[in-house]
């Protein structure tokens, strides 16, 4: 908002100083993420130099045919992310993550991906050959975090943790929903602990 307004009648000396100074408290309020316009230089005026998301207590509202980015704390994470709008569709954190508990540099883990696929994995270990992992179970393999998958999964992949060259023993899904997945040894009876993912939306 411009603090001095020239007023009707007045004459181009006595304004010449109230429109200076709106020059400079609109310099000063466009250099906010900006390179300010009247020291900047010719080349790089009007560029930002970086963005700030003041942070919603709401959710924005955008029309159709657009995309919109904002700041929230919101769930799934409860800190602020970045979270994106494709219009009037329901908006997520494209920054949101979380992790479990880290040993020996290894923890279960789930993040948004740009496009708004889900990716969760981790390492676990079977049991009697198998193992179910349920998404959104920390006890289970799972987050309790984890915002779960609504429409597919649409990759697996499970690889076993294993130094041993001669080691032919390998990991298969056994079958796998929108919540919970099963792996099995394919082949060997002991059990191995193994890395996995699954995307999806």
């Amino acid at each position: 908002m411009l603090n001095n307004v020239p007023v009707p009648g007045q004459s181009l000396g006595a304004s010449r100083d109230l429109i200076n100074a709106n020059f400079i408290t609109i310099d000063t309020a466009f250099s906010v993420d900006h390179v300010p316009y009247m020291n900047g230089g010719p080349a790089t005026p009007g560029q930002h130099n970086q963005i700030t998301f003041p942070n919603q207590t709401m959710v924005p509202t955008f029309s159709a045919g657009y995309i919109g980015l904002f700041n929230q704390n919101a769930a799934p994470t409860s800190i602020p992310d970045i979270w994106m709008a494709r219009g009037t569709a329901t908006p997520y954190p494209i920054t949101g993550y979380a992790n479990g508990s880290i040993t020996s540099n290894q923890a279960n883990f789930w993040t948004y991906l740009p496009s708004g696929m889900i990716m969760i994995g981790g390492q676990n270990t079977t049991s009697g050959g198998t193992i179910t992992i349920t998404f959104n179970n920390t006890s289970q393999g799972g987050l309790a975090s984890f915002p779960g998958f609504t429409s597919f999964v649409g990759y697996i992949t499970a690889i076993r943790v294993d130094n041993s060259g001669a080691s032919t023993t390998l990991m298969r899904v056994k079958s796998y929903n929108l919540t919970q997945i099963v792996f099995g040894l394919a082949n060997g009876s002991n059990d191995s602990t193994f890395l996995w993912s699954a995307l999806g939306i």
